[in-house]
This record gives structure tokens, C-alpha cells and sequence, in this order.
């Protein structure tokens, strides 16, 4: 399960990074939600979407890379 979350998680980032809108959303569940950094909230691939394909087409979006740390458990 953990590899799976890895991977869900690197897919995320490189839709992201790819500037892939159509991508990224259909990373989602239908009832999954995204926040923005404005505290905008949508819900649903499409709406997804529809949030990100503008501001990947009139935006300069900054890269992300990721460091999973394992913790061990308490």
C-alpha cells in the first residue's frame, strides 16, 4: 500500500510539474477535492479541471520535488 501512495503522490508532482492539467485532475476520485492556495476548494475531476487548465495556460507555476522520509511507527 505505501508504494502505491509513493507512486499516486510522484504522479501528482510530475502532472504538476508538467504543467498537465487533464492529467493531474484525473488523478482524482469523483468526489475528490482540491484546495488552492487561495483557500479555493473545488470538487471532482472535472471541476479540477477546469480550476487548473487556466492557470497552467496563463501562469508560470513553480516545480516541485519530493523526499519521502520514512518514520518509524509509535
Amino acid at each position: 500500500m505505501e508504494s502505491e501512495i509513493q507512486a499516486l503522490y510522484q504522479q501528482l508532482l510530475n502532472a504538476w510539474n508538467n504543467r498537465n492539467a487533464r492529467e493531474m485532475a484525473d488523478l482524482f476520485t469523483g468526489d475528490g477535492e482540491m484546495i488552492g492556495f487561495d483557500g479555493s476548494q473545488v470538487i471532482s475531476p472535472d471541476e479540477i479541471f477546469s480550476h487548473l487548465d487556466p492557470i497552467f495556460e496563463s501562469h508560470p507555476t513553480a516545480r516541485y520535488v519530493s523526499k519521502i522520509k520514512k518514520r518509524p511507527f509509535s
